[in-house]
Protein backbone atom coordinates (compact mmCIF):
# COMPACT_ATOMS: atom_id res chain seq x y z
CA UNK A 1 0.00 0.00 0.00
CA UNK A 2 1.78 3.49 -0.96
CA UNK A 3 0.43 6.48 0.56
CA UNK A 4 1.08 10.28 0.02
CA UNK A 5 -0.72 13.43 1.57
CA UNK A 6 -3.52 13.11 -0.62
CA UNK A 7 -3.46 9.63 -2.04
CA UNK A 8 -3.31 5.93 -1.40
CA UNK A 9 -2.74 3.51 -3.81
CA UNK A 10 -2.11 -0.41 -3.95
CA UNK A 11 1.10 -1.65 -5.09
CA UNK A 12 0.32 -4.42 -7.86
CA UNK A 13 3.64 -5.35 -7.78
CA UNK A 14 2.87 -6.91 -4.27
CA UNK A 15 -0.65 -7.93 -4.46
CA UNK A 16 -2.00 -11.18 -5.47
CA UNK A 17 -5.48 -11.07 -7.13
CA UNK A 18 -6.90 -14.31 -6.75
CA UNK A 19 -9.05 -14.11 -10.10
CA UNK A 20 -5.75 -13.20 -11.44
CA UNK A 21 -3.83 -16.33 -10.81
CA UNK A 22 -7.17 -18.63 -11.59
CA UNK A 23 -7.18 -17.07 -15.08
CA UNK A 24 -3.43 -17.96 -15.65
CA UNK A 25 -4.07 -21.78 -14.43
CA UNK A 26 -7.52 -21.53 -16.72
CA UNK A 27 -5.01 -20.24 -19.63
CA UNK A 28 -2.89 -23.17 -18.85
CA UNK A 29 -4.98 -25.86 -19.39
CA UNK A 30 -5.81 -26.11 -15.28
CA UNK A 31 -9.39 -26.21 -14.15
CA UNK A 32 -9.30 -25.34 -10.61
CA UNK A 33 -12.05 -27.34 -8.58
CA UNK A 34 -13.50 -23.93 -7.88
CA UNK A 35 -14.80 -23.23 -11.42
CA UNK A 36 -16.15 -26.64 -11.00
CA UNK A 37 -17.98 -25.72 -8.06
CA UNK A 38 -19.43 -22.76 -9.90
CA UNK A 39 -18.70 -19.09 -8.78
CA UNK A 40 -21.36 -17.09 -7.87
CA UNK A 41 -20.54 -14.13 -9.59
CA UNK A 42 -22.61 -11.45 -8.07
CA UNK A 43 -22.13 -12.63 -4.66
CA UNK A 44 -18.45 -13.97 -4.48
CA UNK A 45 -17.06 -11.41 -6.86
CA UNK A 46 -17.06 -7.59 -5.63
CA UNK A 47 -20.14 -8.36 -3.09
CA UNK A 48 -20.08 -5.32 -0.99
CA UNK A 49 -19.65 -2.90 -3.96
CA UNK A 50 -23.40 -2.89 -4.58
CA UNK A 51 -24.05 -0.89 -1.39
CA UNK A 52 -21.57 1.99 -2.25
CA UNK A 53 -23.91 4.11 -4.67
CA UNK A 54 -25.41 3.16 -8.39
CA UNK A 55 -22.02 4.01 -9.88
CA UNK A 56 -20.22 1.21 -8.27
CA UNK A 57 -23.13 -0.89 -9.04
CA UNK A 58 -23.08 -0.55 -12.50
CA UNK A 59 -18.84 -0.79 -12.70
CA UNK A 60 -19.34 -4.29 -10.60
CA UNK A 61 -21.54 -5.70 -12.68
CA UNK A 62 -19.20 -4.59 -15.72
CA UNK A 63 -16.76 -6.77 -13.87
CA UNK A 64 -18.23 -9.29 -13.22
CA UNK A 65 -19.37 -9.77 -16.59
CA UNK A 66 -15.67 -9.03 -17.99
CA UNK A 67 -14.57 -12.13 -15.45
CA UNK A 68 -17.25 -14.18 -16.65
CA UNK A 69 -16.37 -13.74 -20.44
CA UNK A 70 -12.27 -14.19 -20.09
CA UNK A 71 -12.95 -17.42 -17.67
CA UNK A 72 -15.65 -18.52 -20.63
CA UNK A 73 -13.63 -17.58 -23.57
CA UNK A 74 -10.36 -19.51 -21.69
CA UNK A 75 -12.15 -22.85 -21.26
CA UNK A 76 -13.91 -22.47 -25.10
CA UNK A 77 -10.14 -22.25 -26.22
CA UNK A 78 -9.82 -25.83 -24.37
CA UNK A 79 -12.61 -27.72 -25.38
CA UNK A 80 -10.90 -28.53 -28.93
CA UNK A 81 -7.71 -29.20 -27.16
CA UNK A 82 -8.85 -32.42 -25.24
CA UNK A 83 -10.28 -35.70 -26.50
CA UNK A 84 -13.13 -36.59 -25.53
CA UNK A 85 -12.22 -39.40 -23.09
CA UNK A 86 -9.25 -37.33 -21.32
CA UNK A 87 -10.63 -35.92 -17.68
CA UNK A 88 -9.73 -32.43 -18.84
CA UNK A 89 -12.34 -32.70 -21.60
CA UNK A 90 -14.91 -33.68 -18.92
CA UNK A 91 -13.65 -30.48 -16.56
CA UNK A 92 -13.21 -28.15 -19.22
CA UNK A 93 -16.77 -28.63 -20.47
CA UNK A 94 -18.41 -28.80 -17.13
CA UNK A 95 -16.62 -25.58 -15.85
CA UNK A 96 -17.76 -23.71 -18.89
CA UNK A 97 -21.78 -25.10 -18.19
CA UNK A 98 -21.56 -23.43 -14.75
CA UNK A 99 -20.88 -20.58 -16.40
CA UNK A 100 -22.94 -21.19 -19.65
CA UNK A 101 -25.04 -23.51 -18.92
CA UNK A 102 -26.54 -23.50 -22.77
CA UNK A 103 -23.22 -23.61 -24.26
CA UNK A 104 -23.71 -26.31 -26.62
CA UNK A 105 -20.31 -26.97 -27.57
CA UNK A 106 -19.18 -28.01 -24.20
CA UNK A 107 -22.40 -30.23 -23.79
CA UNK A 108 -21.81 -31.94 -26.67
CA UNK A 109 -17.97 -32.73 -25.08
CA UNK A 110 -19.45 -33.88 -21.82
CA UNK A 111 -21.76 -36.02 -23.68
CA UNK A 112 -18.72 -37.70 -25.63
CA UNK A 113 -16.72 -38.03 -22.65
CA UNK A 114 -19.78 -39.46 -20.80
CA UNK A 115 -20.03 -42.18 -24.08
CA UNK A 116 -16.13 -42.83 -23.90
CA UNK A 117 -16.45 -43.61 -20.74
CA UNK A 118 -19.55 -45.94 -20.85
CA UNK A 119 -21.72 -43.63 -18.97
CA UNK A 120 -24.60 -43.36 -20.78
CA UNK A 121 -26.95 -42.13 -18.43
CA UNK A 122 -24.55 -39.74 -17.05
CA UNK A 123 -24.24 -38.80 -20.98
CA UNK A 124 -27.96 -38.44 -21.35
CA UNK A 125 -28.63 -36.30 -18.23
CA UNK A 126 -25.73 -33.82 -19.41
CA UNK A 127 -28.10 -33.85 -22.76
CA UNK A 128 -31.54 -33.32 -20.77
CA UNK A 129 -30.03 -30.37 -18.43
CA UNK A 130 -28.79 -28.72 -21.72
CA UNK A 131 -32.27 -29.03 -23.55
CA UNK A 132 -33.91 -27.94 -19.97
CA UNK A 133 -31.74 -24.78 -20.00
CA UNK A 134 -32.47 -23.88 -23.56
CA UNK A 135 -36.28 -24.90 -23.47
CA UNK A 136 -36.59 -22.48 -19.98
CA UNK A 137 -34.41 -19.67 -21.09
CA UNK A 138 -34.64 -19.35 -24.64
CA UNK A 139 -37.50 -21.13 -25.83
CA UNK A 140 -35.54 -23.01 -28.01
CA UNK A 141 -33.87 -26.71 -28.64
CA UNK A 142 -30.42 -27.76 -28.95
CA UNK A 143 -28.97 -27.59 -32.79
CA UNK A 144 -29.03 -30.38 -34.85
CA UNK A 145 -25.64 -32.09 -34.20
CA UNK A 146 -26.14 -32.16 -30.22
CA UNK A 147 -30.15 -33.78 -30.99
CA UNK A 148 -27.87 -36.31 -33.65
CA UNK A 149 -25.74 -37.29 -30.57
CA UNK A 150 -28.60 -37.98 -27.75
CA UNK A 151 -30.04 -39.93 -30.68
CA UNK A 152 -27.82 -42.06 -31.04
CA UNK A 153 -27.65 -42.37 -27.37
CA UNK A 154 -31.47 -43.48 -27.21
CA UNK A 155 -30.35 -45.97 -29.53
CA UNK A 156 -30.05 -49.43 -28.17
CA UNK A 157 -26.28 -50.31 -27.07
CA UNK A 158 -24.96 -52.91 -30.22
CA UNK A 159 -24.11 -55.68 -29.19
CA UNK A 160 -20.46 -56.88 -29.50
CA UNK A 161 -18.92 -59.38 -31.80
CA UNK A 162 -17.75 -62.69 -30.06
CA UNK A 163 -14.27 -61.76 -30.82
CA UNK A 164 -14.96 -58.46 -29.31
CA UNK A 165 -16.32 -59.76 -25.94
CA UNK A 166 -14.08 -60.74 -23.04
CA UNK A 167 -14.47 -62.46 -19.38
CA UNK A 168 -14.41 -60.63 -16.35
CA UNK A 169 -13.40 -62.22 -13.20
CA UNK A 170 -15.77 -60.35 -10.51
CA UNK A 171 -14.03 -58.31 -8.42
CA UNK A 172 -11.00 -59.17 -9.35
CA UNK A 173 -7.98 -57.59 -12.16
CA UNK A 174 -6.29 -60.87 -12.07
CA UNK A 175 -4.85 -62.23 -15.47
CA UNK A 176 -6.77 -65.92 -16.06
CA UNK A 177 -5.38 -68.18 -19.17
CA UNK A 178 -6.66 -71.09 -20.09
CA UNK A 179 -5.04 -73.68 -21.73
CA UNK A 180 -6.76 -76.89 -23.34
CA UNK A 181 -4.98 -80.38 -23.14
CA UNK A 182 -2.18 -81.19 -25.36
CA UNK A 183 -0.89 -84.20 -26.75
CA UNK A 184 2.51 -85.68 -25.42
CA UNK A 185 5.12 -87.69 -27.63
CA UNK A 186 4.78 -90.84 -25.07
CA UNK A 187 1.29 -93.38 -24.31
CA UNK A 188 2.68 -93.15 -20.55
CA UNK A 189 3.27 -89.48 -19.70
CA UNK A 190 0.64 -86.86 -19.34
CA UNK A 191 2.71 -83.57 -18.92
CA UNK A 192 0.00 -80.31 -18.52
Amino acid sequence: LGKDRELIWLDLRFAVVDLDRLLEQTERGQVDDLLLQGIDWTQQLLPDLDRLGALMMAWASVARKIWQLKFADALERFLDRFDPPEEGARRAAMALLRIEPGHEPAARLLIRHHIAKGNRGAALKAYSRLCDHLLDEFGVEPDPETTSLANLLRQPAARKAPEQERTTVSGSDRLVIFMADFAAPAVDSDHR
